[in-house]
């Protein structure tokens, strides 16, 4: 028997305040700070939630996939 439980969803942004624009202003979704500024949380229908924090830069050069 398959037991279905709420999944978990976080992404990175480059930019908090230009995502909360977009997230908020453009597509209407209930955006929600976190309270050390390092994150927001996006309200999503159904009671679900999806996170999102800043994007930290390190000096290695991201990975790529071989096709």
């Amino acid at each position: 028997m398959v037991t279905i439980r709420r999944g978990f969803s976080s992404f990175s942004a480059d930019d908090l305040d230009a995502a909360r624009a977009f997230y908020a202003d453009t597509l209407g979704l209930k955006v929600t700070a976190l309270d050390d500024g390092n994150g927001l949380v996006l309200h999503l229908d159904g009671g679900a939630t999806s996170s999102s924090i800043p994007r930290r830069t390190t000096s290695r050069r991201p990975s790529r996939s071989c096709t």
